[in-house]
């Protein structure tokens, strides 16, 4: 059975807009591996990465109200063993 997430986003996100390339690229993450998402907005791919394929994830968001959102949906899908979020710019 196929693991599902929820993305706690008062804003509409349409699926059908993740990039299927990048889709593929999480797909081949092993369990374990780190992604690092520098401006993770929502946590769409965080949490894509972090639940789907096993990663574990350091995502960074500095706008406070999609950092906000981040954290929410990391809660809902209880994956803070994976997922660890920042609300700080990375350059």
């Amino acid at each position: 059975m196929a693991k599902r997430c929820v993305i706690a986003c008062r804003r509409r996100i349409a699926v059908g807009a993740l990039i299927p390339t990048t889709i593929e690229w999480l797909h081949s993450f092993q369990p374990n591996d780190v992604f690092v998402d520098i401006g993770a907005n929502v946590g769409i791919y965080t949490l894509y990465a972090g639940m789907i394929a096993g990663a574990l994830v350091y995502a960074f968001e500095p706008e406070s109200q999609n950092y906000g959102e981040l954290c929410r949906s990391i809660l809902l899908n209880t994956a803070h063993h994976k997922i660890r979020a920042y609300c700080a710019a990375v350059s």
